[in-house]
């Protein structure tokens, strides 16, 4: 009898072992997976993660390389500008410019220009001119000039005299004249092209005809 008592307490033992150990095989292959499981979730993260940071990356270099193209156009403007400010043909005294009095309509008026070349300029050709008197408000009216023939001029200042015909159809009162200039041979790389220009505009009084 003790014999078998003893049988029973170590098969109960052993059982309870083998139990224990089963649960803990268990428990160890359950959290085997979880960590798996957690790895296998952590290791796409991170692949989003690394994915948002070049997007995020290439987003700074796009607006730097937008705001370098913006910085460009703004210096291209400017030099734009500058190149039509230099490529001025002449420039003009006002006031030692101006039209003789007594400018009737149907007659010959004289206007008198104090001008000069630009270093620009000076590479320029003979240039072909077309005389104009604003009137009021109405658009400029194309004239004609009188015994004239356009001319080139140099660096120093000059006075040049440009007679003109007071058009029929101008009315009495305030007037101007200007001459819309076209000026060939001044781009060394393309002798056909051309700049056009105008002169200052010369106020004068209209006067009725007689």
């Amino acid at each position: 009898m003790i014999y078998m008592e003893e049988l029973r307490k170590l098969v109960g033992k052993t059982f309870l072992n083998s139990l224990v150990a089963v649960c803990v095989g268990a428990f160890l292959t359950a959290s085997g997976y979880v960590l798996t499981s957690v790895f296998q979730v952590r290791i796409p993260a991170l692949e989003i993660f690394d994915q948002v940071n070049t997007i995020a990356n290439d987003s700074a270099a796009t607006r730097r390389i937008a705001e370098d193209n913006r910085a460009g156009i703004q210096d291209n403007r400017k030099a734009i500008l500058d190149l039509r400010i230099a490529q001025d043909v002449a420039e003009y005294d006002e006031t030692l410019s101006g039209v003789l009095g007594g400018c009737r309509i149907g007659t010959v008026c004289i206007a008198k220009f104090y001008l000069r070349r630009t270093e620009f300029g000076l590479n320029c050709g003979l240039p072909s001119a077309i005389p104009y008197v604003e009137n009021h408000s109405r658009a400029p009216i194309r004239t004609q000039f009188v015994g004239f023939k356009p001319v080139e001029v140099g660096r120093d200042w000059e006075t040049l005299e440009t007679p003109f015909r007071v058009p029929n159809s101008a009315l009495p009162g305030d007037g101007g004249f200007y001459v819309r200039i076209e000026y060939p041979g001044c781009v060394p790389d393309d002798p056909d092209g051309l700049i056009y220009e105008s002169t200052i505009t010369l106020p004068f009084e209209i006067l009725p005809a007689e």
